[in-house]
């Protein structure tokens, strides 16, 4: 938003690293998967067994949330 707000082009450029070192870890991870959890997580809380893991499909939604606005407001593309 402030890079869209007033053109910051420092944000842009930081956005685009960001957003670099966000495709490398997909790319590592080898699932394509971003999360701030391992896949397991995941999979444990669908089987509907609860650890200590608090609110990761928040947590995914917020990481979403955020790439979309850089898309829409940004224009940043991988």
């Amino acid at each position: 938003m402030a890079y869209a707000g007033g053109g910051a082009l420092g944000v842009l450029a930081r956005g685009r690293e960001l957003l670099a070192g966000m495709g490398e870890c997909q790319r590592a991870a080898g699932s394509g998967l971003l999360s701030a959890w391992p896949p397991r997580v995941l999979d444990t809380l669908e089987a509907g067994q609860f650890g200590d893991v608090w609110a990761p499909w928040y947590t995914l939604h917020k990481i979403l949330a955020g790439l979309l606005d850089w898309h829409e407001h940004a224009e940043l593309q991988p």
